[in-house]
């Protein structure tokens, strides 16, 4: 939530230079770049630890105090009968279920909460063009194309988007070369991450475009709220028909 705010504070620095709007724009969003590395980071844990457990064997279990680690033992007999029959439970029913359910999911509500760092700021300019008493149909196209259409559900599309590939590129390129060069391999996973930051930037900024251009008319910019709407009750729609 904090990068994206820093990045919609800049966003609307460099909208005051139109001049080099779209030449500044992708660097004004860079701190969502530091926050898909680290949500790639995040996520490569979860996968990996839901592949050691393939391997998994309580017997090598630590605790910091010998007398929690027998009273954790004692119970596993208890419950399961053997340790080597809640090594077979964990390694397989409970590790079937975290497959099934491997890609990462965030409920909707969750994704509101990030919009509001971005809607909020716009939302304040159109009160001031009520406040103003700018004419009804530019103040209808503002609410379609920007409030509605580009700051909520182009939003919920996009970062829809960055999510899924943050999880489906989640793992570091694996090159066998490059493992004798961790700081190597560090920079490609970076650059994995750029590329994905870049592919989020070319939806959003072309969404933006779009936006921009359906504001000479009401009905263009209810179409474009429209067609932003669909994708994001659809995109969001699968997203919790599968977590159910």
């Amino acid at each position: 939530w904090v990068m994206i705010f820093c990045s919609t504070c800049l966003s609307y620095a460099v909208s005051f230079t139109p001049e080099y709007f779209w030449v500044a724009m992708p660097f004004a969003l860079v701190p969502q770049l530091v926050a898909a590395h680290f949500l790639r980071r995040l996520i490569s844990q979860k996968h990996r630890l839901i592949e050691s457990m393939a391997n998994f064997d309580v017997d090598k279990a630590e605790c910091r105090e010998e007398f929690d680690r027998k009273f954790v033992m004692t119970a596993i007999d208890a419950w399961y009968g053997s340790r080597e029959a809640f090594n077979q439970y964990v390694q397989g029913p409970v590790r079937d279920e975290l497959l099934q359910k491997r890609s990462t999911q965030i409920p909707s509500a969750y994704f509101l909460l990030l919009i509001a760092a971005v809607s909020a700021p716009s939302f304040e300019v159109f009160i001031g063009f009520c406040l103003d008493g700018f004419p009804a149909d530019v103040l209808w196209i503002r609410v379609l194309s920007k409030q509605i259409g580009f700051f909520f559900a182009s939003q919920m599309v996009t970062l829809k988007i960055l999510l899924y590939l943050c999880d489906r590129f989640a793992m570091p390129p694996s090159i066998p070369h490059l493992r004798a060069f961790p700081r190597v391999g560090g920079l490609c996973d970076f650059l994995q991450t750029v590329l994905i930051y870049l592919s989020y930037i070319v939806v959003d900024l072309g969404s933006y475009a779009v936006c921009r251009r359906s504001q000479g008319h009401v009905w263009s910019a209810a179409l474009y709220c429209s067609v932003m709407l669909f994708w994001a009750g659809l995109l969001h729609g699968c997203c919790r028909r599968r977590c159910v």
